[in-house]
């Protein structure tokens, strides 16, 4: 999980004013070098449209998630995150232009076309390739900054002239500020769909999970949001789709 900006107020403004008990002491470990403290909690009912979760454990997280756009177009606070507990239970599609969040259940079959996944904990990772050069991606929809590339396979890859005339970019996440060299890429293939000129962003060695070494970086929002795009955790899927165009385009 991360999020491009400059400061982290720690306070679990969501669980206080829920009224949630909270118990325990912890951290996480995340995009930064450092920890977050975390505490817990447990939800008698989390709902998202008809479906329904209860008696659900959470990790209260002492951090500012920041704000995004809700459903009046004004903003609003992000109140937490909800990740592998709803991806492993249905088939997701997440479809960006519209704004909607579609579940159901998984059928005896995996969804049609797509490409394979892999898991690295609860981080799905997809086989992608940037000019050429291929690696297994996470697959991150809390990420919205750009593709972020790992140090070791980019100087295994041979790209480190990718960054040579850059400027340095700060951000936040779990684990604390984090800092990126911004480069730029020729083009990217991802599950059979190719996006042309895409800006990168390299992580340093000390980040936390952006130093993996087994990995070759992290895809979110900039490359996700051009698709509608579907997980099925159950069979080990991912698809990408392009979105319908806008009403009037196609004469109707």
């Amino acid at each position: 999980m991360l999020a491009l900006r400059q400061a982290i107020r720690r306070v679990p403004a969501a669980a206080a004013a829920l009224g949630l008990p909270l118990s325990g002491a912890g951290f996480s470990l995340g995009a930064g070098e450092g920890s977050t403290p975390t505490r817990f909690t447990r939800v008698s009912k989390l709902a998202l449209g008809a479906a329904e979760m209860t008696d659900q454990p959470f990790v209260v997280l002492e951090l500012d998630l920041g704000q995004a756009v809700g459903p009046d177009n004004r903003p609003t606070a992000i109140s937490g995150v909800i990740g592998l507990e709803l991806f492993e239970r249905f088939t997701v599609t997440l479809d960006y232009a519209a704004r909607r969040l579609s579940l159901r259940l998984p059928r005896a079959e995996p969804i049609a076309g797509g490409a394979p996944i892999r898991f690295t904990s609860d981080m799905p990772l997809a086989e992608a390739s940037l000019d050429g050069r291929s690696g297994w991606f996470g697959l991150d929809t809390g990420n919205n900054a750009g593709v972020i590339l790992f140090k070791t396979w980019v100087e295994a890859k041979g790209l480190p002239a990718w960054f040579e005339v850059t400027v340095d970019t700060a951000g936040a996440g779990v684990g604390g500020p984090v800092t990126f060299r911004r480069g730029h890429a020729g083009g990217l293939t991802l599950a059979g769909a190719t996006l042309p000129g895409l800006p990168v962003l390299l992580a340093g060695d000390h980040l936390g999970a952006l130093s993996s070494r087994a990995e070759a970086g992290n895809i979110g929002e900039s490359v996700l949001s051009r698709f509608v795009v579907t997980f099925d955790y159950a069979h080990e899927r991912v698809r990408l789709d392009p979105p319908p165009p806008p009403p009037g385009i196609d004469g109707t």
